[in-house]
């Protein structure tokens, strides 16, 4: 984490994706430390401003992700930005870990709707509106 911090004086070349192996495979590291993750995400957080560096904390929060979806869930707000990025790899990233978030119980969370069959048509909405590729092209 002090190579990603302007101090550190270095810039932090794989330390995104190595927290996130390290987190993947250890889960009290994971809940401690997965909040620092997802800050580096957030603009009003410790965002990574070098494009790179943003992609690595994108592959971290995806690997993270994959083993402990809870843990990413509050990234969502900071990636719906990032799906209209000029970038097609932060594009595709960040759709994949929306679709992480949104397949696990708690992604359903972020949708407001009460009933379960409200909720799974708006998952479906959701979905559509987010992940399909027509709506972002020009």
């Amino acid at each position: 984490m002090w190579s990603l911090n302007d101090e550190s004086g270095g810039i932090g070349w794989g330390a995104p994706e190595a927290m996130a192996e390290i987190m993947s495979l250890h889960e009290q590291l994971a809940i401690e430390y997965s909040s620092i993750l997802i800050s580096y995400a957030n603009p009003d957080g410790n965002y990574i401003e070098h494009i790179e560096l943003q992609k690595e904390v994108l592959r971290g929060l995806a690997r993270l992700g994959k083993v402990r979806p809870l843990l990413i869930k509050d990234a969502m707000p900071y990636l719906r930005n990032n799906i209209l990025s000029e970038n097609e790899e932060i594009k595709r990233l960040s759709k994949s870990i929306l679709e992480i978030i949104f397949q696990t119980d708690n992604g359903l969370n972020y949708l407001p709707l009460k009933s379960s069959i409200c909720r799974s048509y708006g998952l479906i909405l959701a979905y559509l509106f987010h992940f399909n590729n027509n709506i972002f092209q020009t």
